[in-house]
């Protein structure tokens, strides 16, 4: 039996959670998951590439309705579906049309933490997207404790939610 992607379970152990990419490092095509349908929708196609590779974090949920955003810092471009173990390192604290629309950073399980470059690229990147017509305020990016704390919050809105017709 094959679990679709977006019911993939939440997996927090270690410090390393599960991350599925929906776009790789260096595409310049947005490209989002459908988890109704179980498939990759193209959004758009966009005049900049992607600085990391794209994704989320399944079981999670933020107050866009979505998983937790998740860009993975690397010298590898990850093919788009690929499930893999990343360490939280960073949090990009940023608002879209005005409601919580954070980023995590990670990198995969196996590779150490960035260097402070690959954050300015990341912020730089996600100011030049959103600037088309959207409103965006990156507040700062925070350090693997406030990412870490961001998981847990995205993770209990997910479970708030989706209990609620349980009970």
């Amino acid at each position: 039996m094959t679990i679709p992607l977006g019911n993939l379970p939440y997996s927090y152990s270690e410090g390393t959670v599960t991350a599925v990419i929906e776009i790789p490092q260096g595409c310049n095509q947005k490209i989002e998951y459908d988890h109704e349908h179980d498939c990759f929708v193209l959004d758009r196609i966009l005049d900049w590439h992607y600085p990391a590779n794209y994704g989320f974090i399944p079981g999670t949920m933020c107050e866009d309705g979505d998983a937790l955003d998740v860009m993975v810092i690397g010298e590898i471009c990850l093919p788009r579906g690929t499930v893999l173990r990343v360490k939280p390192v960073a949090l990009v604290e940023m608002y879209d049309c005005q409601l919580h629309d954070p980023k995590l950073i990670a990198v995969p399980d196996c590779v150490e933490y960035p260097k402070r470059k690959d954050f300015k690229i990341i912020t730089n990147f996600l100011k030049e997207y959103k600037a088309q017509g959207e409103v965006l305020v990156i507040e700062r990016v925070y350090s693997h404790i406030y990412a870490k704390h961001t998981l847990s919050m995205s993770r209990d809105m997910y479970l708030d939610t989706n209990l609620k017709g349980d009970i």
